[in-house]
């Protein structure tokens, strides 16, 4: 339990509105690290923020196709790629 805790606090940054793992990103590949400066630190911070919105918004702008493929997919039990092709074309076909 002290390791998870220790992950999600200190590493992943649970506590943090943009969960950078400054923890990972300060290791160089031998093991050692060096610290961020607060400029570099700032920019990431601002960048993951921007990148989260974004993913935020697409994911948002997706949710009517995503339900509907989950409704299909329920009613088939499987789906193949192609199949999933022609239901998102035929979503996207239907007027709004």
């Amino acid at each position: 339990m002290t390791q998870l805790l220790h992950h999600a606090v200190g590493e992943m940054g649970m506590y943090r509105k943009t969960r950078l793992n400054f923890g990972a990103l300060n290791k160089d590949s031998q093991g050692g690290g060096r610290e961020l400066d607060a400029e570099t630190r700032s920019i990431m911070e601002a960048q993951s923020e921007r990148l989260y919105l974004e993913t935020k918004a697409v994911l948002e702008r997706l949710k009517p196709l995503t339900e509907h493929l989950v409704g299909k997919l329920l009613q088939a039990n499987e789906m193949s790629l192609s199949e999933a092709l022609i239901e998102i074309r035929s979503f996207e076909a239907k007027p709004v």
